[in-house]
């Protein structure tokens, strides 16, 4: 992915959603984007840099369950090329409790 590109994660474990979440039915593709927001807060790394988060909730198309979260890759000149570390962490609000994706989850960078 080009630095400053926009790419979409595909992931479970998001927690409860508002509303809640149905166990086996598929998030409809005709309604307002996001269907079910996970009630935890999503932020991002690459190679140890922020990533903007652009949009997090359910992925239209798919079995409730599954997260997209789309993030930017940083347009920083000192993020190098290659396979990148990729960190999605999600942070309870209210108790700051937070859970990170594997340590092995990578993104290429042009």
């Amino acid at each position: 992915a080009p630095k400053g590109s926009i790419v979409s994660v595909y992931m479970t474990g998001e927690g409860q959603t508002s509303p809640p979440g149905v166990t086996g039915a598929i998030v409809p593709v005709d309604v307002p984007v996001p269907w079910k927001k996970p009630q935890l807060r999503a932020t991002a790394t690459v190679c140890g840099f922020p990533a903007a988060v652009q949009y997090y909730g359910s992925a239209p198309g798919m079995v409730s369950g599954i997260m997209q979260v789309n993030l930017q890759i940083p347009p920083r000149a000192n993020l190098p090329s290659g396979p990148a570390p990729m960190v999605i962490t999600l942070t309870h609000p209210l108790t700051g409790a937070s859970f990170s994706t594997q340590a092995q989850v990578t993104v290429s960078v042009q």
